[in-house]
């Protein structure tokens, strides 16, 4: 039935979230946490990320509805499987949508990301969450730093449901309360 439909002439877009994951989920604070508590660090994946980032990222995602792609190191040498096997098996939020492309001769998130997006025409809103400001302008408007130590916090998570909400008809803040 929908077989036809060309998305990139489409009324139905897309919102991306660009997301790191070293500073970002994976903290300062929890490793200090998980050390204090002489709980494991990593399963097989890796490091254990941060509850409390994870937890704000899913009210990002629950709110905007948007699709994530990763631009993280922990893309490197790995194939989007790899990292949606992760996603799944550690039941966290969302769902990789894709990854961004290493060009070479080295790592630059923000060549990756706008190769990503002139790729994909049909995203018409897309944040970038990241502990290193390292973009250009363009870019740097959609750009929310994130505190390595914190991960992503209540205040960050503010800042990208306006980025990914532009015609702003929401005020997120009332929903971030806790009664």
């Amino acid at each position: 039935m929908f077989k036809n439909i060309n998305i990139k002439n489409s009324h139905w877009k897309m919102k991306i979230i660009f997301l790191d994951i070293d500073g970002v989920l994976n903290t300062d604070k929890w490793e200090a946490y998980m050390l204090s508590q002489r709980l494991p660090l990593e399963d097989e994946f890796g490091i254990f990320f941060d509850k409390e980032a994870i937890n704000n990222l899913a009210k990002i995602l629950t709110i905007t509805k948007a699709k994530i792609v990763i631009h993280s190191t922990w893309k490197l040498g790995k194939p989007l499987e790899w990292l949606q096997l992760l996603w799944n098996k550690r039941r966290l939020p969302g769902h990789i949508f894709d990854i961004t492309p290493d060009i070479p001769p080295y790592y630059n998130k923000d060549d990756e990301i706008t190769e990503w997006l002139v790729n994909h025409s049909e995203v018409n809103d897309y944040v970038i969450l990241d502990d290193e400001a390292e973009f250009s302008l363009s870019l740097n408007k959609h750009f929310v730093q994130i505190n390595s130590t914190l991960g992503i916090t209540k205040e960050n998570v503010i800042a990208a449901i306006m980025l990914l909400k532009q015609d702003n008809r929401i005020d997120p803040s009332h929903l971030l309360t806790t009664p």
